[in-house]
């Protein structure tokens, strides 16, 4: 589905998601700036490449709006696009992607302690572990961001 005013047309997504600004390309997915067209309100969202084999149930959308971790940012939406290709929508991280961060330490000449770039780590890991549930057999992170 499309929407837009005369001259421009934008993608909409789920009925409710205007994609607003390409932010990156991570080989799997795409992610996007986005706006949620409903609540007013801005989002990231992210579309996968491939579409998904006909026998598997997307039945994540639910499992990680229940997930309510501090770590996790909250799941607004999911769904499939026209060509079959998932996407999931949720609310924009507020900080400094990890790449910032470590090249802010770069650029000062000086390099995070060992603490606390366990802690960052630590951190990313956990929100991994509970965002999928690990450990769990096969399961293949495609990529995780923090970007703008």
């Amino acid at each position: 589905m499309t929407h837009g005013t005369v001259g421009q047309v934008k993608e909409l997504l789920g009925e409710r998601f205007e994609l607003e600004a390409p932010l990156a390309d991570a080989g799997l997915a795409e992610a996007w700036r986005a706006r949620d067209v409903t609540a007013g309100r801005k989002a990231k969202l992210v579309k996968l490449f491939r579409p998904p084999r006909a026998a598997e149930p997307w039945s994540a959308v639910a499992r990680l709006r229940r997930l309510g971790n501090p770590r996790i940012p909250k799941v607004l939406d999911g769904g499939e696009t026209a060509d079959g290709c998932r996407w999931l929508a949720y609310e924009p991280v507020k900080g400094r992607s990890l790449a910032h961060w470590i090249e802010g330490h770069r650029q000062a000449g000086t390099a995070p302690s060992p603490a606390m770039a366990l802690r960052v780590f630590g951190d990313a890991a956990a929100a991994l572990q509970v965002g999928h549930g690990m450990p769990a057999p096969g399961v293949v992170h495609g990529g995780s961001s923090a970007g703008p």
